[in-house]
Protein backbone atom coordinates (compact mmCIF):
# COMPACT_ATOMS: atom_id res chain seq x y z
CA UNK A 1 0.00 0.00 0.00
CA UNK A 2 2.98 2.28 -0.94
CA UNK A 3 0.47 5.47 -1.75
CA UNK A 4 -1.02 5.20 2.04
CA UNK A 5 2.35 4.94 3.16
CA UNK A 6 3.00 8.60 1.17
CA UNK A 7 0.27 9.82 2.51
CA UNK A 8 1.38 9.15 5.81
CA UNK A 9 4.79 10.11 5.14
CA UNK A 10 3.41 13.51 3.72
CA UNK A 11 1.51 13.92 6.94
CA UNK A 12 4.59 13.33 9.15
CA UNK A 13 6.88 15.93 6.92
CA UNK A 14 3.75 18.38 6.97
CA UNK A 15 2.85 17.69 10.83
CA UNK A 16 6.39 16.11 12.43
CA UNK A 17 4.33 15.81 15.81
CA UNK A 18 0.89 14.40 14.72
CA UNK A 19 -0.44 11.80 17.19
CA UNK A 20 -0.02 8.17 15.90
CA UNK A 21 -0.92 5.34 17.65
CA UNK A 22 -1.16 1.45 17.58
CA UNK A 23 -3.27 -1.55 18.91
CA UNK A 24 -3.30 -4.90 18.07
CA UNK A 25 -6.42 -8.02 18.73
CA UNK A 26 -5.75 -11.55 18.36
CA UNK A 27 -8.54 -13.63 17.82
CA UNK A 28 -9.35 -17.37 16.78
CA UNK A 29 -11.46 -16.45 13.77
CA UNK A 30 -10.21 -16.56 10.18
CA UNK A 31 -8.84 -13.46 8.65
CA UNK A 32 -11.09 -14.16 5.79
CA UNK A 33 -14.30 -13.59 8.32
CA UNK A 34 -12.76 -10.57 9.97
CA UNK A 35 -12.06 -9.16 6.97
CA UNK A 36 -15.40 -9.27 4.95
CA UNK A 37 -17.50 -9.37 8.19
CA UNK A 38 -15.81 -6.60 10.14
CA UNK A 39 -14.18 -4.70 8.29
CA UNK A 40 -16.04 -4.15 4.74
CA UNK A 41 -19.26 -4.71 6.06
CA UNK A 42 -18.78 -1.76 8.89
CA UNK A 43 -17.93 0.84 5.94
CA UNK A 44 -21.43 0.51 4.55
CA UNK A 45 -22.63 0.40 7.96
CA UNK A 46 -21.36 3.69 8.45
CA UNK A 47 -22.34 5.29 5.63
CA UNK A 48 -26.06 3.59 6.12
CA UNK A 49 -26.74 4.39 9.76
CA UNK A 50 -24.35 7.09 10.84
CA UNK A 51 -24.67 10.08 8.48
CA UNK A 52 -27.92 11.46 8.72
CA UNK A 53 -30.59 10.37 6.06
CA UNK A 54 -30.53 13.96 4.82
CA UNK A 55 -26.79 13.69 3.35
CA UNK A 56 -27.95 10.67 1.16
CA UNK A 57 -24.06 9.48 1.83
CA UNK A 58 -23.59 5.92 -0.31
CA UNK A 59 -20.65 3.52 -0.21
CA UNK A 60 -19.06 3.97 -3.91
CA UNK A 61 -16.55 1.08 -5.03
CA UNK A 62 -13.66 1.71 -7.99
CA UNK A 63 -11.49 -0.64 -8.67
CA UNK A 64 -8.12 -0.10 -9.59
CA UNK A 65 -7.46 4.10 -8.96
CA UNK A 66 -5.77 5.48 -6.88
CA UNK A 67 -8.85 7.84 -4.98
CA UNK A 68 -6.88 10.73 -4.29
CA UNK A 69 -4.56 9.38 -2.64
CA UNK A 70 -1.73 9.34 -4.75
CA UNK A 71 0.03 6.52 -6.11
CA UNK A 72 -1.55 3.12 -8.05
CA UNK A 73 -4.14 1.16 -6.31
CA UNK A 74 -4.53 -1.25 -9.24
CA UNK A 75 -4.51 -3.88 -7.17
CA UNK A 76 -6.61 -2.46 -4.77
CA UNK A 77 -10.55 -1.94 -4.47
CA UNK A 78 -11.48 2.05 -3.49
CA UNK A 79 -14.56 2.39 -1.26
CA UNK A 80 -15.34 6.12 -0.70
CA UNK A 81 -18.09 7.50 1.36
CA UNK A 82 -19.68 10.49 -0.44
CA UNK A 83 -22.54 12.78 0.06
CA UNK A 84 -23.79 16.30 -1.70
CA UNK A 85 -25.10 17.29 1.66
CA UNK A 86 -21.60 16.71 3.39
CA UNK A 87 -19.13 18.22 1.10
CA UNK A 88 -16.51 18.97 0.82
CA UNK A 89 -15.71 16.07 3.64
CA UNK A 90 -15.00 12.53 2.33
CA UNK A 91 -14.09 9.53 3.48
CA UNK A 92 -12.00 7.58 1.29
CA UNK A 93 -10.79 3.59 2.00
CA UNK A 94 -8.10 1.88 0.14
CA UNK A 95 -8.59 -2.03 0.58
CA UNK A 96 -7.40 -5.37 -0.27
CA UNK A 97 -7.11 -8.86 1.01
CA UNK A 98 -4.52 -8.19 4.06
CA UNK A 99 -4.83 -4.03 4.41
CA UNK A 100 -7.18 -1.33 4.92
CA UNK A 101 -6.73 2.06 4.94
CA UNK A 102 -9.08 5.13 5.45
CA UNK A 103 -8.48 8.18 5.09
CA UNK A 104 -10.66 11.25 5.78
CA UNK A 105 -10.23 14.38 3.94
CA UNK A 106 -12.04 17.69 4.46
CA UNK A 107 -11.72 20.77 1.91
CA UNK A 108 -8.54 18.95 0.33
CA UNK A 109 -6.70 18.56 3.58
CA UNK A 110 -6.36 15.02 5.37
CA UNK A 111 -7.27 14.87 9.03
CA UNK A 112 -6.55 11.63 10.02
CA UNK A 113 -5.19 8.10 8.19
CA UNK A 114 -6.65 4.46 9.96
CA UNK A 115 -4.72 1.44 8.38
CA UNK A 116 -6.06 -1.66 9.47
CA UNK A 117 -4.11 -4.82 8.37
CA UNK A 118 -5.95 -8.68 9.18
CA UNK A 119 -2.54 -10.80 8.96
CA UNK A 120 -3.72 -14.75 9.18
CA UNK A 121 -1.93 -16.76 11.99
CA UNK A 122 -2.19 -20.21 13.14
CA UNK A 123 -5.34 -20.72 14.87
CA UNK A 124 -6.86 -17.79 13.64
CA UNK A 125 -5.53 -13.98 12.71
CA UNK A 126 -4.07 -10.67 14.66
CA UNK A 127 -5.84 -7.52 13.67
CA UNK A 128 -3.37 -4.62 13.94
CA UNK A 129 -4.87 -0.87 14.05
CA UNK A 130 -2.84 1.96 13.38
CA UNK A 131 -4.13 5.76 13.54
CA UNK A 132 -2.00 8.83 12.39
CA UNK A 133 -3.56 12.02 13.44
CA UNK A 134 -3.19 15.60 12.40
CA UNK A 135 -4.40 16.62 15.75
CA UNK A 136 -1.51 17.31 17.72
CA UNK A 137 -3.12 17.90 21.16
CA UNK A 138 -4.63 14.12 21.60
CA UNK A 139 -3.73 13.61 25.36
CA UNK A 140 -2.82 9.82 26.14
CA UNK A 141 -5.95 9.49 28.18
CA UNK A 142 -8.07 9.69 25.03
CA UNK A 143 -5.66 7.77 23.16
CA UNK A 144 -6.32 4.76 25.62
CA UNK A 145 -9.84 5.41 25.57
CA UNK A 146 -9.92 4.98 22.16
CA UNK A 147 -8.01 1.63 22.10
CA UNK A 148 -10.25 0.49 24.60
CA UNK A 149 -13.26 1.13 22.65
CA UNK A 150 -11.87 -0.27 19.74
CA UNK A 151 -11.20 -3.77 21.80
CA UNK A 152 -14.61 -3.07 22.92
CA UNK A 153 -16.55 -3.10 19.52
CA UNK A 154 -14.22 -6.32 18.00
CA UNK A 155 -15.29 -8.18 21.22
CA UNK A 156 -18.78 -7.32 20.16
CA UNK A 157 -18.35 -8.32 16.65
CA UNK A 158 -16.99 -11.65 18.02
CA UNK A 159 -19.19 -12.27 19.96
CA UNK A 160 -22.37 -11.83 17.12
CA UNK A 161 -20.70 -13.78 14.59
CA UNK A 162 -20.14 -16.74 17.64
CA UNK A 163 -24.11 -16.65 18.12
CA UNK A 164 -24.82 -16.79 14.35
CA UNK A 165 -21.53 -19.09 13.10
CA UNK A 166 -22.48 -18.91 9.17
CA UNK A 167 -22.64 -14.99 9.83
CA UNK A 168 -25.91 -14.65 8.25
CA UNK A 169 -26.64 -11.76 10.32
CA UNK A 170 -27.68 -8.71 8.44
CA UNK A 171 -25.08 -5.63 8.39
CA UNK A 172 -27.32 -3.38 10.40
CA UNK A 173 -28.23 -6.40 12.97
CA UNK A 174 -24.44 -6.66 13.28
CA UNK A 175 -23.35 -3.58 14.10
CA UNK A 176 -26.99 -2.19 15.96
CA UNK A 177 -25.42 -5.21 18.46
CA UNK A 178 -21.76 -4.08 18.66
CA UNK A 179 -22.76 -0.31 19.18
CA UNK A 180 -25.24 -1.21 22.08
CA UNK A 181 -22.45 -3.39 23.35
CA UNK A 182 -20.72 -0.84 23.31
CA UNK A 183 -22.81 1.67 25.10
CA UNK A 184 -23.46 -0.41 27.89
Amino acid sequence: MANVDALISEISTAIPDATVWESEITTSMPASRVFHGFVLKYIEYFAETVFPAEFSAEVVTIDGIDAGLGGDAVNSTVKEIRSWGMAPARWTAIVDLENFACAYVYGGNVLYVEQLKVIQVDGGCIVKYKKTDTNTAVTEDEITGQKAILVQIFNAFEAAVAQDSNCHCDIKSLFTLIIRTWFH
